[in-house]
């Protein structure tokens, strides 16, 4: 089998992981990774390289705030205030 298509069956197996939801997302991401570098596929630098980035780590903080925001309830009790105070305007709603 080339490597190519061998790179597109994990690419799919772990896009329908994100899908399904089994796992966390940053877990079958990782794992993904890790399945290309144990198959040979790709390089550890080149798989795991962009982990690094400033892109990724802020992406990751505001998940971390956004979902401490979710659990504590604190964005519903933001989101029954902007209904309240919009009247339903929809306009409203969007800024």
């Amino acid at each position: 089998m080339s490597s190519a298509l061998l790179s597109l069956i994990i690419f799919g197996l772990f896009f329908l992981l994100f899908i399904w939801d089994k796992l966390p997302m940053a877990t079958s991401a990782i794992l993904g990774c890790v399945v290309m570098v144990i198959l040979g596929l790709s390089d550890f630098s080149t798989a795991f390289g962009q982990f690094s980035s400033t892109t990724v780590i802020l992406l990751i903080g505001v998940m971390v705030v956004g979902s401490a925001l979710v659990e504590t309830g604190v964005a519903a009790a933001f989101g029954r205030i902007m209904t309240k105070y919009s009247h339903n305007m929809r306009r409203l709603l969007l800024l």
